[in-house]
């Protein structure tokens, strides 16, 4: 991720998290910074050792089980105020592990025609 500009510090790509992190080592950032001025249009702030560069992994999945429906719960939870500060400050991870236990301890995963 290259941005276009200088980000403030108190962006949130400056924070602890699981999004992406900036990249320190400068052997690397002049790589990803060349390998990213090849590929697309140059981000026209002189060469590519001028800007910063932010490194992360990018991860989909498919599904329809109980992942699914926590996932619905977290998204409805970033909406509220609660939710929104405990990805500010990089725990989404304890939303999912919240919101997991909180379904599988108080709703039905098996109905009780399957189970029988």
């Amino acid at each position: 991720l290259r941005p276009h500009g200088k980000l403030p510090d108190s962006h949130k790509l400056r924070t602890c998290g699981s999004h992406p992190q900036v990249v320190k080592d400068e052997g690397t950032r002049l790589r990803l910074l060349q390998e990213l001025d090849e590929e697309l249009e140059p981000s026209g702030s002189g060469s590519a050792g001028d800007g910063e560069v932010f490194a992360g992994y990018w991860q989909n999945y498919f599904s329809v089980g109980m992942d699914a429906e926590v996932a619905k719960h977290v998204d409805t939870s970033r909406g509220q105020p609660l939710g929104r500060r405990c990805f500010r400050w990089g725990c989404g991870k304890v939303c999912y592990g919240w919101k997991a236990l909180k379904h599988a301890m108080w709703s039905r995963i098996i109905t009780w025609s399957i189970s029988k």
